[in-house]
């Protein structure tokens, strides 16, 4: 069996993946860049690792650079496979959104803490063809986390005129049309604040793949409900050049805070209940894995649950 290992030759424990309009970060200096393979297929680009303030950090544009592939394209398995391969154990996702509601206006930021999945034609498990998995998914991004990251973006934010709102509820749709105004106005009906096309299914693979995931949503443009101009791709576009400045500054901050209260937290940040997701989440017997599931499911399993590692199936499996 196949033993997957970071090509960096130190570990990287924290991520970001940029969305539509963030296809680099600026202050990553002293950068490498690695094209890296896993068994779900290749990332959506190469994955730059470098240093922010003495921290190791990745990057990964979700779309590819240039902006190649579209919501559904997206190989969002082997992107966070390939992450986990790096020993990252934490990711700060970039996403471009629509509003679904009025108090959340173009140019604002929110923090992602519900997400309503609407999409039906992309894999959105690493648990399937001969090992079963069910993890606990009911707070889909990590409160801890995201507080250290609310904090940290508060206080880089550029005053007046920006707006932060500490917690919204995003529907991931299909795509890559926009919504109709009847699919718009139930979304907004059920609750939602936000709508996109990549938070949820990136989301639930960070979950089954035990990492921290916070998201950072770009509101770029009022979705279709509203009789205010929407959905416009010429005002889309403005307002992504604008995100896009605003996430070379965010990051930065966010990873550096983070860094900081890890150095100073008396583990308490390891109690994410992200880290321990699949403790009890497996079903399927040790017994019953076959060597291919095995060779597939190495990168995630290898280190933690090596008893679906062995035929023996001994249970060798440790917290953190």
């Amino acid at each position: 069996m196949s033993t997957y290992s970071s090509p960096h030759p130190v570990p990287v424990r924290f991520a970001v993946i940029g969305g539509s309009g963030v296809y680099k970060l600026e202050c990553l200096a002293n950068a490498q860049s690695y094209h890296i393979d896993t068994p779900f297929g290749a990332p959506s680009d190469a994955i730059i690792v470098a240093e922010l303030d003495g921290v190791p950090c990745a990057f990964l544009p979700r779309h590819g650079v240039g902006h190649r592939l579209n919501p559904s394209e997206v190989n969002y398995r082997a992107n966070i496979c390939a992450l986990k391969q790096l020993g990252v154990e934490v990711i700060l996702a970039i996403n471009a959104v629509g509003s679904l509601d009025a108090d959340y206006r173009p140019g604002d930021l929110a923090f992602v803490t519900q997400i309503i999945d609407r999409t039906v034609a992309r894999p959105s498990t690493f648990f399937e063809r001969g090992i079963v998995a069910h993890v606990d998914f009911a707070h889909p991004t990590s409160a801890i986390y995201t507080a250290l990251a609310l904090e940290a973006t508060a206080a880089v934010l550029p005053p007046p005129g920006q707006t932060l709102h500490p917690s919204a509820t995003a529907v991931t749709m299909e795509g890559p049309c926009f919504s109709t105004r009847a699919e718009s106005l139930r979304n907004k009906a059920q609750g939602a604040h936000l709508i996109g096309m990549t938070t949820a299914t990136e989301a639930k693979l960070a979950r089954e793949a035990e990492l921290a995931y916070v998201c950072v949503a770009m509101v770029t443009d009022m979705d279709a409900w509203s009789d205010a101009p929407h959905v416009d791709v010429s005002q889309v576009e403005r307002t992504m050049k604008e995100n896009a400045h605003k996430a070379q500054l965010y990051p930065p901050a966010i990873i550096a805070k983070w860094a900081q209260q890890i150095n100073a937290a008396d583990g308490s940040l390891r109690e994410d209940p992200a880290f321990n997701a699949l403790r009890y989440g497996i079903l399927t017997s040790p017994a019953c894995v076959t060597d291919d599931v095995r060779a597939r499911m190495a990168p995630l399993l290898q280190k933690k649950y090596t008893r679906f590692m062995n035929k023996e199936g001994h249970d060798a499996t440790v917290s953190i």
